[in-house]
C-alpha cells in the first residue's frame, strides 16, 4: 500500500536520488524506451539538424512554427516514456504512440501552456524589475548589457522556470490518463517547488549547454546528426526525472 512506501513518509522531494534514479531507470528500460521513442526521435533529430544549420536570427513566424513542430514531436516521445516508466513496458504498442488521441492533444496543449506561462512570468518580471532598477539606480550602458542584464534575465528566468516546473506535473498525469485539476497539480508540489525546479530546469539547461558545445553552428552533417541523437538520449532521462518527481510527490500526498 502507498502508506507503507518509503516516500510516503517524506515531506521533501529527494532531489539527488531522483536525478540518479532517472539515469538508472532509463538504463534499465533502455531497449523498450528505444522502441517506443524511435519514430518521434527521428522527427526531433531532423528538427535539431535544422536548428543547427538554419543560422540565427530566424524570423519570428519561422521560429514559432518550428517550436510547435518540436512540441508535436516531443508529445508522443514524452507520453511513451511516461507510460513505460510509470505503468510498465506493456502499456503501449510495440512502437509506442503511433496515432493521436485526446490524450496526446491534451498533453500538447498543456505542454505549450506551461511553457508560455513561464515565459510570460519571466517577461513581466524583466519589465517590472528592469523598470524599478532603471529608476532607482544608474548603471552605465555596458553594465546593462553585461552583468546587470545577466542577473536580471537569469533571476527572472529562474522564476519562470519555477512556475513551469510546478505546472509540468500535469504532463505525466495526462500521459497516465489521470484526471487532475490544475489547482490539485499546483498543490502537489507545495513546499517542493524549488526542489522540483532544480530537477526539471537543470536538465534542459544542461542539455542545451552540452549540445552547444558538441554541435557548434558550423559543423559537418555527421556531427549534427550525432549531437541531435545524443540530445534525444538525454531527453529520455529528463522525462524520467519528471516521471519520478510526479510519482514521488504523489506518494508524499497519500
Amino acid at each position: 500500500m502507498a502508506e507503507n512506501h518509503p516516500l510516503s513518509t517524506r515531506t521533501k522531494l529527494p532531489v539527488i536520488p531522483i536525478i540518479f534514479g532517472a539515469f538508472q531507470l532509463s538504463w534499465l528500460h533502455g531497449y523498450r524506451l528505444a522502441q517506443v521513442v524511435a519514430a518521434p526521435s527521428l522527427a526531433l533529430i531532423l528538427i535539431g539538424i535544422y536548428w543547427v544549420y538554419a543560422g540565427q536570427p530566424l524570423e519570428v513566424y519561422t521560429s514559432v512554427v518550428w517550436v510547435l513542430l518540436y512540441a508535436m514531436a516531443f508529445t508522443p516521445f514524452a507520453v511513451a516514456c511516461h507510460r513505460v516508466l510509470l505503468i510498465g513496458e506493456d502499456s503501449l504498442a510495440r512502437y509506442g504512440v503511433m496515432g493521436w488521441t485526446k490524450r496526446e492533444f491534451r498533453f500538447l496543449v498543456w505542454l505549450v501552456v506551461s511553457a508560455l506561462v513561464g515565459l510570460f512570468v519571466m517577461t513581466i518580471g524583466i519589465m517590472i524589475l528592469g523598470g524599478i532598477l532603471a529608476k532607482a539606480l544608474t548603471f552605465p550602458r555596458e553594465d546593462w548589457e553585461g552583468w546587470v542584464g545577466w542577473i536580471l534575465i537569469t533571476g527572472c528566468g529562474l522564476l519562470g522556470s519555477y512556475i513551469t516546473a510546478r505546472l509540468s506535473l500535469i504532463l505525466p498525469s495526462i500521459a497516465l490518463e489521470h484526471r487532475y485539476r490544475i489547482s490539485e497539480i499546483w498543490r502537489l508540489s507545495r513546499s517542493n517547488g524549488w526542489r522540483l525546479t532544480v530537477v526539471l530546469a537543470g536538465f534542459p539547461w544542461l542539455l542545451n549547454y552540452l549540445q552547444g558545445l558538441a554541435v557548434p553552428h558550423e559543423v559537418p552533417f555527421f556531427a549534427a546528426v550525432l549531437g541531435s541523437t545524443v540530445y534525444c538520449v538525454f531527453l529520455i532521462v529528463e522525462v524520467a526525472a519528471l516521471s519520478l518527481s510526479y510519482k514521488a510527490l504523489s506518494l508524499m500526498r497519500t
